[in-house]
């Protein structure tokens, strides 16, 4: 027998905490063997997610978003032209005669990307 799941634990692992009295409403609607796969998920699904792309808890749940496929994060981009620089050494990715910055930047973040 599965034991039920709190709605505390559940909010404080949620990465995007809002609207928490429609989300704890949902909560405890949910089956518990329900909670119990959405806290594995959400253990790992948000990890290198920006906060912005974070489903509300009460979208996620009522989603079933635990069922969608997980996608890879973003490779966080560089910010500075040494950043810029440093990763496109990394990558292989070194300047040409005659190239613009932007166009080498440009190039970089395509590497980044394959």
């Amino acid at each position: 027998m599965i034991d039920d799941i709190p709605f505390d634990d559940f909010w404080s692992k949620y990465p995007r905490r809002q609207d928490k009295k429609k989300a704890k409403k949902k909560w405890e609607s949910l089956p518990k063997k329900t909670k119990v796969v959405i806290m594995a998920d959400i253990e790992t699904r948000f990890v290198g997610v920006e906060k912005q792309f974070t489903p509300l808890p009460t979208t996620y749940m009522n989603g079933e978003r635990w069922e969608d496929e997980k996608l890879e994060p973003l490779k966080k981009m560089p910010r500075t032209n040494q950043e810029w620089e440093d990763e496109g050494k990394k990558l292989g990715v070194l300047p040409r005669r005659g190239e613009t910055y932007p166009d080498y930047k440009d190039r970089i973040s395509a590497a980044m990307r394959s």
